[in-house]
């Protein structure tokens, strides 16, 4: 069995996905999701959007440059056209930014979301503004269903879809004293980096469930 742990939005989708391909899972929502709409006009800029957290409404006929393939894919969905999406983070970004000319960009985020990443594109020319679009609650426990699966031994691996709630997974699993003996698998590098308490870690070759998926049946064939 494998604990998939993501905020509720994504999960019910990313269950799907791993159970079409024929994969046990035990879900954990690890977090909620409180969004606020942007109000947005016809002089907003080009946006940002690193999290499918960030994709509504609201970015319906807007030009978006996205963190990822899963947050491309939540920007299409809504009807946004994705002028480019990366593979490694925000950071991971920057080459392409450095290819356009200096302009506003609007960083469409949640209220944690790191931004080192801003100096850097400040220095390519461009003038980064940021709208804090959704808030996320952590789980103050975990449910009495995965403390029971992971002192039972039954399960192996865990995937894990972002550094904040990579961090609290490991906080909730301290508060219930339960060591980690899982691999785990990491949607990108930052993942990996928060994932601290885990024996094991390897890194999807890229942030997509495709690749996540494939990177934990290499594992399960191991």
């Amino acid at each position: 069995m494998i604990l998939l742990v993501r905020a509720a939005p994504q999960l019910p989708r990313t269950v799907m996905a791993f159970e079409a391909a024929g994969l046990a899972v035990v879900p954990l929502a690890i977090s909620t999701v409180t969004v606020t709409p942007p109000v947005l006009d016809s002089m907003t800029p080009t946006l940002v959007v690193t999290s499918a957290n960030a994709a509504g409404p609201w970015v319906k006929g807007r030009r978006v440059i996205a963190v990822g393939e899963g947050t491309a894919a939540a920007c299409t969905d809504q009807g946004a056209e994705v002028v480019y999406h990366g593979e490694r983070g925000a950071e991971g970004l920057l080459p392409y930014l450095a290819t356009l000319p200096p302009q506003p960009l609007l960083h469409l985020r949640g209220q944690q979301v790191a931004a080192a990443w801003y100096g850097r594109a400040a220095a390519l020319g461009h003038r980064i503004e940021h709208h804090v679009v959704y808030t996320t609650t952590y789980a103050e426990e975990l449910p009495a269903a995965v403390t029971a699966a992971l002192r039972g031994g039954g399960l192996g691996h865990v995937v894990l879809f972002s550094a904040g709630g990579t961090r609290h997974l490991q906080h909730l699993l301290q508060q219930a004293t339960i060591t980690p003996t899982q691999t785990a698998v990491a949607f990108s590098p930052q993942v990996a980096t928060a994932a601290t308490a885990f024996p094991k870690v390897v890194v999807a070759a890229k942030p997509s469930l495709h690749a996540a998926i494939t990177t934990l049946k290499n594992e399960l064939a191991r």
